[in-house]
């Protein structure tokens, strides 16, 4: 089974992954923090540009494909 990051962005289980710091999240805790709220903030801005409806049915649809494979 696929569960590295990459893959998971690949089969659109994930949205994006945040660049971890180099050596881990432990050993730069704020640079691994600051890259976490840049990515919220971005996404944040993103989905309030977008109507609720909109919104709604975009997130529907996202999960509707969650674990279809289409052989590819």
């Amino acid at each position: 089974m696929k569960l590295t990051s990459t893959d998971m962005k690949e089969l659109k289980l994930v949205d994006e992954v945040i660049k971890e710091p180099i050596g881990g999240a432990h050993r730069n805790r704020e640079e691994a923090i600051s890259n976490t709220k840049k990515a919220i903030l971005k996404t944040l801005e993103k989905l309030s540009q977008m109507d609720a409806e909109d919104r709604c049915q975009k997130r529907i649809d996202k999960f509707c494909k969650m674990g279809v494979f289409n052989g590819k």
